[in-house]
Formats: C-alpha cells, structure tokens, sequence
C-alpha cells in the first residue's frame, strides 16, 4: 500500500556541503524497491496514478485525488504478479500492462496482456490476454477472451472516445506477422487495421491515430520501411537500407503527419537528425551529427506533438525543434531552476496549465514535481528512493579516450563523494548486452554502491554499444574476445595515466556479456587486475551454440550468427584460458538462467581449478539471469564488497604511484 509520506508538498532541501559519514551507507538504502516506479496525471488534472511495489512479488496502481492525496482507486493483479505500466486513455479510464517474474531472468517481464480500470477502481476489464477466465485479475473480471499473442498500445486517440490502437503479435511463429487493431476500453471488442507487409515489424502512428510506417527487417538484419497512405490502403516500400546504404532510426511524427523525425546513419560517426518527407522520400539535415545518435522524442501540451530530441553525448542534451515554442522555454528554465540535473516535463493536462516534471542525475535517482505553468511555480510530489541523500552520492564524470586504434571512446567515471580524484582503487564495470547496449549518466544504484566504499568505477562504452553509431556497433561484431577487450584495458591504461586509478588496485566486475569480458580481459591482459568477478557471465563461447534461450529461436540464432560466427570461438572463450588467470576470482549464477545456463559458470570454475585457481563460488538455486529479489541481492553484494575490500580495499596493500 501506498504509505502518508509518499506525496508530500514541500521545497527542495539542499545540504550546504558534502557530508561523509563515519560509516558508508548500508547495502540495504541501495537494493530497497524504489518507493513507486511512476507517476503520471490525468488529462483533466484531478488525479494522480502510480505504481507502487510491494516487496519482491507485487507491484500495484494505486490512483490518488490530487488535491486531498487520499487514494481513489487501487489495482493489483492475482498472485506473484506485478503492473508493469499504464496510461491514462481518458480523464477516468487507464489501461495498464502486468508482467510476471520469469525465473529465467533477473526481473518480472510483461506478459502482453492488456487491463483497464477506472480512477475509482471500478469496471476493470481483461482487454487482452493470453489466459482464460479474465486473466490475472480473477474470473469475475470480465473478459474478451483469450489469444495466443502479446499486445502493446500504440496510440491513445485522446479525440476518440474509449478507442486506443495496439499492436498485436502472434505466438506459434518464428517470423510472426504483426497487426494493428483498433480495441475500444470499456467493451474489450476489437477491429483489424491493417497487417505489416513482412514479420517482425513494427507501427509507426501519427498524430490523428493513422498507421502510416511499418518499419521492419529481413533475415539477414536489412532495415525495410513501408508506408501506407493516410486513408488506408496498401503498403508501399520507401525505403530499402540495402540499396540507400544506410539506416534510420524513426522517432516519430511532426504535426503535419507527412514528416517524420529521424536519426539517418552516416559513413562514420554517430547518426545525424533529419526531417524526412514520406511522401516525396527526401530528406533535410536538422543538425550535424554529435557524439551520439538522436535517441527519442519530448511531446508537448498538444497530444502527440514534438518539440525536442534527446540525446546522450555524456549529459543528455535537446534540441528543440522551435526553441521559442512554449514547451521549450519551459524546459530551458527548468535547466536554470535545476542545475546539474535533467529536468524535463513528462506529461501536460490537456489544458496545457499543468506539467508533471521529472528531475534525475547521476545523483539523484529521481524527483517528480507539479508545476504551474501560470504562476511558474513547481511543487515536490515525491521522489522514488526518498532515503538517498544526493549530496553523499559519487558524481558520474564523463570521459573520452583515444583507443589504441584511434577510436573515439566513451564513458563515465564514478568518483566517490568527498574524495579527490587522485590514486583511487578502480572497478572496472562493462556492461552486458553488448550490442545496442550502452552505460548512462544517469543514476546507477550498483555503481553508487561500489562507489559508496571509496571505489572509483569505470563504465566504459567500449565499441559494439549502442547509441554511437551504426559503425560503432558493427565494429564490435565479431569482436567479443577482440577489439572490444582492448578498448576496456585501454580504459584502465587511460584512468592510470591520467592518475585517477592506483594500477595496484584494480579489480573488474561484470554481468552477463560483462560476465564474459570480467574474464576474458584478465586472460588478455594477466599484469592488469587483482581480481575478477563473473556474474551470470558468458565464458564457453560455442555453448551459445548449443544451449541457452538465444539459439532457442530464429532471431536470436541470426543474431549469435552475425556477431558471432566468423570470430575463433575457442580462442575468444575464457573457460579455455585459466591458465592465464591467476588472480583471485568470484563466480556468481543464477541456476534458473536459461539465457546464459549455469553450465558456463561450472565450466569455468572446472578449468580455473584445474590451472590451480579454485574460484569463490555463490549459487542462487531459485535465481535466473541475474538475482532479482532483495534477499539474494544483499548476499550478493555482502559478498562481493568483501571480495574487493580484501583483494583492492582496505585490507589489501596499495601498490606505490
């Protein structure tokens, strides 16, 4: 339930210095639920609706008046389940999304299922859904019936009454063809739109609620894009990446609902923003391309209406497309009102006097305020985790090197709070993925902790991520055991040079593909680290072949395909070089995990026992693809500040400058 002191309307404290406390933070302030996920107000301005966890199992809707802050409404679903989002469709009416904790993986994921439900609470229905008799909610719930196929809303039609459009994919089907259909809220029926001209493809929606884009791909990964004329009819391809010899990125429609906002890849370099006419197929540069690709879209007052692009060069950067617009002189005074932050409005009434602003850092781990766009005032509603105190958080510093090969790198270094920069035992943090993946500057629990304990932290966006550039990523194809471990130790080279890292006391720590590079990057460079960790790590590359959840289907088959094949999987797999390894290891799995199968980590300490080095060893028997509830997570993190504390820590000798 959600407690009294979850809403409270109160300034900003800010602490005039930073305070070190005698003691670091206990593990639990970084691992506890956040105290709600999200918040969003209704169009008309009169409620508040958010998710609220409840422990490890549960999260629920809970739907507060926004004058008295008494809940209104509250919605949860049968058993172990959690709402994963929602929207409001209407002034009273909400649709809201469940996910379900699969033990294959670290966290609940959503189902496909769609449920509405009114502010008060009243008349909640099953919309769509895969089981009988009213789904997750109880068979006196009413129900449309069940499909074997997932769902996702596209388009909220504000001026349609209870109509929304979602997308539906159906099960049974290694290439599934995707559909539109039109769903009304209130009765659960539902109407075909249209169906995409080829599998695995995705809707593009403007303004008015008209399918206009199916953007899709072939078999071998060539980005395909259809339009469709605004009345309906048939599909027709606009633009092929094979034969343009390049790849957009669609973020969505401008007003005029012909032009398209896009991020056009380049020869080199991360992608540039366009405006792209559909119906002429032309394109015109907005702005030159940055450090990163244009990643999403700020909406204004005036539904479905743009006026900025985000990126995230290091600090999350907009342009906006009518600096003068309303929305945009808003968000501007916003950076001014909240300096060092990244303020922006999240959700408008309709009336356009209201704005819901979320306020996050590296810093802060999130704020939600109402502000007053007539009298410019903004009030505090509540923040997700209330007990972290920013001014005692390790700031996020972003970084750029030079690889060896002269490849422009990316990242962000986390120095502890009140500490100079200068000498500091590193963690070196790659992260998982890898393709498509990239580390933010936004706040991260886990590198807060690890910071919390006086280390530094890199997170280094080494080549294969995503976010800066088609070529950026391709280059790390075929790289896993290559190019990409020598742009992490060029890092760790980078932070000692520079005299921010002790080269004595240097430590990596990873999951999953991190897992992979934990090891593989000690067995590459064995004079760099005093210590490993794998968590729910990758080590016996041809495995993936063979076993795991990714070969399970076709597109993850081409995927281990296109980035895999072609490289020597034997050479580039740590379990076949622990003869190299000689520095103390930390093996953690999760023997639930059919995504990476726990056979990898009892490979791995086989051969690391063999070459003489029996690694510490931490199993979670009802843990997957990483540990998800706080239980495990603490013994997690018990152990493996210990580990550091004992190999790079306090209790270990530093080396000498």
């Amino acid at each position: 339930m959600m407690g009294k002191g979850l809403f409270i309307a109160a300034g900003l404290a800010v602490s005039a210095g930073v305070v070190i406390a005698a003691e670091p933070p206990p593990i639990e302030q970084f691992i506890k639920r956040d105290t709600f996920t999200n918040i969003k107000i209704s169009p008309d301005g009169r409620h508040y609706a958010a998710t609220v966890p409840q422990g490890d199992d549960k999260t629920v809707l809970a739907v507060l008046d926004r004058q008295t802050l008494k809940i209104t409404g509250l919605m949860q679903m049968r058993g172990k389940e959690h709402i994963a989002g929602f929207e409001w469709v209407s002034d009273e009416r909400l649709v809201v999304t469940p996910m379900i904790r699969d033990g294959a993986l670290a966290k609940p994921v959503p189902t496909g299922e769609l449920y509405a439900v009114n502010a008060d609470g009243s008349e909640t229905r099953t919309l769509f859904s895969f089981r009988k008799g009213g789904g997750g909610l109880g068979s006196n719930i009413r129900s449309s019936g069940s499909e074997a196929a997932s769902a996702h809303v596209l388009h909220y039609m504000p001026d349609r009454n209870n109509q929304i459009l979602i997308q539906v994919v159906p099960w049974g089907s290694e290439a599934p063809i995707n559909e539109v259909r039109r769903l009304n809220v209130r009765t659960g029926a539902s109407t075909r739109v249209v169906r995409a001209p080829g599998p695995f493809a995705d809707f593009v929606v403007d303004r008015q609620g008209n399918v206009r884009l199916s953007v899709g791909s072939t078999s071998a990964h060539v980005q395909k894009i259809h339009r469709r004329p605004v009345s309906g009819g048939d599909w027709v391809l606009i633009h092929d990446e094979a034969a343009a010899g390049f790849r957009l990125n669609v973020l969505g429609f401008e007003d005029d609902s012909r032009h398209v906002l896009v991020g056009r890849g380049q020869a080199q370099g991360a992608d540039a923003l366009y405006r792209w006419d559909i119906e002429d197929n032309t394109f015109s540069r907005i702005s030159e391309p940055g450090v990163a690709d244009p990643s999403g879209l700020l909406y204004g007052i005036e539904f479905g209406s743009p006026y900025a692009v985000i990126s995230h060069p290091d600090r999350p950067v907009l342009h906006y497309l009518d600096p003068e617009r309303r929305e945009s002189r808003l968000t501007r005074s916003l950076a001014e009102a909240f300096p060092g932050q990244f303020a922006y409005p999240t959700s408008f009434t309709r009336d356009g006097s209201l704005a819901l602003v979320h306020v996050i850092s590296d810093r802060n781990p999130g704020e939600f305020y109402l502000f007053d766009l007539a009298t410019m005032r903004a009030t505090y509603i509540a923040g997700t985790r209330e007990w972290i105190d920013p001014e005692k958080m390790a700031t996020s510093r972003p970084i750029s090197l030079k690889a060896r090969d002269g490849t422009d790198l990316h990242g962000y270094l986390v120095i502890p709070a009140g500490v100079e920069a200068r000498n500091l035992p590193l963690v070196v943090l790659p992260h998982g993925g890898p393709h498509g993946i990239r580390d933010y500057w936004m706040f991260d629990p886990e590198s807060q902790l690890i910071a919390s304990r006086g280390y530094a932290v890199l997170r280094l966006n080494f080549r294969g991520s995503g976010g800066y550039g088609r070529q950026f990523e391709v280059a790390g194809y075929r790289q896993w055991g290559g190019a990409m471990q020598d742009d992490v130790a060029d890092a760790v080279r980078w932070a000692v040079a520079e005299g921010l890292a002790d080269r004595g006391r240097v430590c990596i720590y990873g999951g999953s593909y991190g897992g992979y590079t934990a090891l593989m990057n000690p067995a590459r460079n064995p004079d760099m680290y005093k210590c490993a960790v794998g968590y729910v790590g990758v080590y016996d590359l041809p495995l993936m072949f063979q076993d795991g959840n990714v070969r399970r289907t076709q597109f993850g088959r081409e995927y281990l395909g296109m980035v895999l094949s072609g490289s020597d999987l034997q050479d580039f797999s740590p379990v076949n070089h622990a003869s190299r390894i000689s520095i103390p290891v930390f093996l953690i799995h999760g023997a639930q995990d059919s995504q990476v199968p726990i056979t990898h980590s009892e490979r791995m300490r086989a051969a690391l026992r063999k070459a003489g080095n029996d690694p510490q060893w931490l199993v979670e028997r009802a843990e997957g693809h990483g540990f998800y509830t706080e239980r495990a997570r603490l013994g997690l993190y018990t152990q493996l500040l210990d580990f550091l504390d004992r190999h790079i820590g306090t209790r270990a000798t530093a080396s000498s400058p």
